[in-house]
């Protein structure tokens, strides 16, 4: 067993609560399951940001924030304004997960939101 690298993990109850709340919204957010998904999918997400808005030295709540808003964005169950709303949200918590923060502006890259991207390059820098 070895341990994860430091900045991924958190020690802080609350967040951990919230991100295993997201991590159970995630899977109504991946489209892999055949069952109705609530009609205010934005909420569904939330809960990462919330982690991170409790620590935000909490990475693995930003890298799976990061994949569970592009998995919803690839399904179409989320729309790019979504996203970018709860990325910016994120962005806020100031988290420190320098890898976590690539991801993001790599995704962002990808909606075509370069100012946002470089926002995000700049704080993984710091």
């Amino acid at each position: 067993f070895e341990l994860p690298p430091p900045g991924l993990l958190t020690r802080d109850a609350l967040a951990f609560a919230h991100f295993l709340l997201g991590l159970d919204h995630a899977i109504l957010l991946s489209g892999d399951l055949d069952i109705a998904v609530p009609d205010d999918r934005e909420a569904l997400i939330q809960p990462f940001a919330e982690a991170l808005q409790r620590d935000p030295r909490f990475g693995l709540a930003l890298r799976l924030a990061t994949a569970t808003a592009a998995l919803a964005l690839d399904e179409e169950l989320l729309d790019k304004a979504a996203v970018a709303r709860f990325l910016d949200r994120c962005y806020h918590s100031q988290p420190v997960d320098g890898d976590g923060c690539v991801a993001v502006a790599e995704q962002l890259v990808e909606l075509g939101d370069l100012g946002r991207a470089r926002q995000w390059l700049e704080h993984a820098s710091h």
